[in-house]
């Protein structure tokens, strides 16, 4: 499910749009997976996913797709190796 990045949000007591949270906390609102993509051993699976891990627009954590035989869990915005 993708995300609205103009939505208006609230972080530590101030209202931003959602693209212009600071980058780490993106993930806590489904925008982006840097505090997973920095975490080592955390790579993008080959294949045409619609975005990459700092702009992925997928909300819905949890919700991964199983690639390479069902051994490889990815993010199905961005294929952010999840397992």
């Amino acid at each position: 499910m993708a995300v609205n990045v103009e939505e208006i949000v609230s972080i530590n007591g101030k209202e931003m749009p959602l693209k212009d949270v600071p980058y780490p906390a993106r993930a806590m609102f489904g925008y982006g997976h840097p505090a997973v993509y920095k975490q080592e051993g955390r790579e993008v699976q080959p294949g045409d996913w619609p975005h990459t891990p700092e702009t992925c627009q997928r909300a819905d954590e949890g919700h991964g797709e199983w690639i390479n035989g069902g051994t490889t869990l990815v993010c199905p915005g961005c294929g952010l190796d999840c397992t």
